[in-house]
């Protein structure tokens, strides 16, 4: 039963992505432009994809110190039950969470800095001074 409940869903999920990608092609104007378009639109996507990861990992990152902070009151109730180091996960996770965003920002600006990426032979890269 559950073998036959994945082939269905993978063939709807089939289905689904071939009827969206002639949309794709058919709102472009009969397929105009051709894999440039494709690409465009994609890394257009991809954007709003990465501010949607953003945007979930602020709310989880704020939720998991909520999550902390109850614990840590459950642990000042009843410290047999909660250890310490319950809370004090969750509110370390719930940091690298809340900052996880500029994090990405700040080590894509080091890697990829100016819009090329540094080879292994250090071209892209400035001499320091």
């Amino acid at each position: 039963m559950k073998i036959a409940n994945s082939t269905y869903f993978s063939a709807a999920a089939l289905g689904l992505m071939l009827f969206s990608t002639e949309l794709a092609l058919a709102a472009d104007g009969a397929g105009s432009g051709g894999v440039g378009a494709i690409a465009k639109n994609v890394t257009t996507n991809l954007a709003s994809i990465a501010n949607l990861i953003g945007a979930a990992a602020y709310v989880s990152g704020i939720a998991f110190a909520l999550m902390g902070l109850m614990k840590f009151k459950a642990h000042k109730d009843n410290a047999q039950q909660v250890p310490l180091s319950q809370p004090i996960v969750l509110i370390m996770i719930a940091a690298g969470l809340i900052f996880l965003p500029s994090m990405i920002t700040a080590a894509g600006g080091t890697l990829f800095e100016g819009g090329k990426a540094g080879s292994a032979k250090g071209e892209g890269f400035e001499e320091l001074k």
